[in-house]
Formats: structure tokens, sequence, C-alpha cells
């Protein structure tokens, strides 16, 4: 690639949509080869001491975390990962009869095909602090080029609105037509920790907001006492769940069929119990965001938000 600004040449990965000059820190849209305007980066507020805290803290307060975690564990690697992120200023109006229902938002979407770390699925990335892109952050961490084009993504930020503005119009007026406009605000490269450390010589992972410091995702280890108790407890409902099912079998005169269905019922309720019996490392992830996106997962999660934007009707996108 020559770079249309300083006529640098540089190598540029195969699939990148965007490509940034090492030397003068243009960015040039590869489809256009034309130079982006709007390329920004998130500094780095939670630097790699205060990341590694919160992941401490965090992990600290899970449950059959052994004592000394926090003395015993070491970090012995870190890395920085910038994300790419296309920026959307998404609005959707319902027309209804006598008013109208908005919804306006700013959306941002990974512009990758494979999440190098575990993100959340629902996760809305902060877009207020952004500065523009400086060529430094190709030296700060490991540095993602966008591997989808934002014409592509532009469906899937329109079919986050949609949905979030066709759940509040079905309460004033179910079945108004709905129309989406959507702007392209900008290339945001995002950054993001992911730290390994270890416990009594084995590793873990955690993966840390370096904007905000949530914590995506961690693992961490489970003392063998919790994991006796947990495996106590286990034992104790499927008891329970099995003598409930005899006593009510003796009273409906169906012993068999009653006990069949205690036992099934207290399986279920000691699956969790015996899952955090059974595996020495467990993994926290935060329930507000939804489930954990790794790998390829978040290729299949954009395209099925193609497929559904496909489908609805009465929507301008």
């Amino acid at each position: 690639m020559k770079c249309p600004h300083c006529g640098a040449e540089f190598d540029v990965p195969e699939g990148t949509t965007a490509a940034v000059c090492p030397y003068c820190g243009t960015t040039i849209n590869m489809a256009t080869k034309e130079i982006e305007a709007e390329h920004y980066i998130f500094p780095v507020i939670y630097n790699l001491d205060k990341a590694y805290k919160k992941l401490k803290a965090i992990i600290s307060r899970q449950f059959g975390v052994p004592v000394d975690f926090s003395d015993s564990a070491t970090l012995v690697h870190r890395q920085l990962h910038y994300i790419p992120l296309y920026v959307y200023h998404v609005e959707g109006k319902a027309i209804c009869k006598d008013s109208e229902v908005l919804e306006v938002d700013y959306v941002a979407v990974p512009a990758l095909k494979l999440a190098p770390v575990p993100i959340p699925e629902n996760y809305r990335f902060p877009v207020r602090g952004r500065q523009y892109f400086k060529p430094a952050i190709l030296e700060m961490g490991k540095y993602y080029s966008p591997a989808l084009s934002r014409e592509a993504l532009e469906k899937f930020a329109k079919s986050k609105i949609y949905y979030r503005l066709l759940s509040e119009a079905r309460l004033s007026c179910p079945g108004a037509p709905i129309e989406i406009k959507c702007k392209y605000e900008g290339l945001v490269h995002y950054p993001i920790w992911e730290l390994i450390y270890t416990y009594q010589n084995e590793k873990f992972k955690g993966v840390v907001d370096a904007v905000c410091g949530e914590v995506f995702f961690a693992e961490y280890p489970m003392s063998t006492l919790h994991r006796t108790i947990s495996l106590g407890l286990a034992v104790g409902v499927v008891a329970g769940g099995l003598l409930v099912g005899l006593a009510i079998g003796f009273l409906l005169k169906s012993a068999l069929t009653s006990a069949v269905g205690g036992l099934i019922a207290g399986i279920a309720g000691a699956f969790p119990p015996l899952t955090k019996s059974t595996f020495k490392k467990q993994e926290y992830k935060p329930t507000t965001h939804g489930r954990i996106i790794k790998g390829e997962e978040l290729m299949s999660i954009l395209n099925k938000g193609f497929r559904l934007t496909r489908f609805i009707p009465m929507v301008e996108l």
C-alpha cells in the first residue's frame, strides 16, 4: 500500500478494510483508497497496575477463592489489545397517529471476524472521551485493522436500535411503521487488557476494559475446601429431591413415578454446586451484558443480526 498522504509504502494484511500508515498515521479506506478523516482512539485510563488490581478485587469476591489469593497470585503476562470499532449515530422513529416514539443512540460495533479476547455480547462501548488517532498506538499495544466493512456493519447497528424501538412502540402504538436513520461517526480503536497470572503454578486469564475498568472475563482458582462444600450441597440437593418425591409418592400411591420426578428435580437443582465442585478453575462472567463472545462467535452474532434485518417489516434500512 502506498500512503496517499506521505507517499510511504507499507504492507497491509489480507482482508483489511481500513489500513493505517505506520509513518504518518493516516487511515486509508482500502475499498476506495481514500483517506478516512474520522479515526479515533480511547486513552488508557486503567493502566496495567490499576487493571490488575481491579481484576484481583473482582476475583477475591467470588465464592471459594483461596484466602491467600491476593498475596500469592503473580502477574506473568500482559497484552494491550486495540480493538477496532465502527461507531454509528442511529435514530429510530415509530410514527403513531397522535405522537412519535423516538430512540436515539450511538452504537459501536467490533469490526473483526474473530475476537482476540472474550468480550460480552451486548457490551455498550462508551463513545465519549475519544481522541484523534496517533501513530504511537502502534507501539503501545497490539493493533488490529478492521476486517469488516462499515457498510455491512451499519445494518447490524440499525437492527439493535430497531428492536429497542419496537419494544417501546408496542406499548403505545403497535404495528406503527418505523423509520431508521444511521450516520457513520468514524473508526475507533478501543484498548482492552489481557492479563495472565499464576497461582500455585497454574495459569489463569483475565480481560479488563482499559477505559472504564470493567472486568469482561476472569478465570480463578477454587479452594479444595469450598469444592468439597459444593459437592456436599449437590449431594444434599439430590437426596432432598428424592426424599420429597418419595414422600409425595406415598401420599399419592405412586411412589416410583414421584421418586423419579423428585430425582430429576434434585439433579437439576444440584447442577450449579456440582459444577463448582468439579472444576478447580472457575470462570467469572458479568451477567449484565449477556454471554461472553469467544473467537469466531463474533462473526456468527453479526451474521445473525444481518439475517434479522432482512425480515423486519415496515422498516427503512
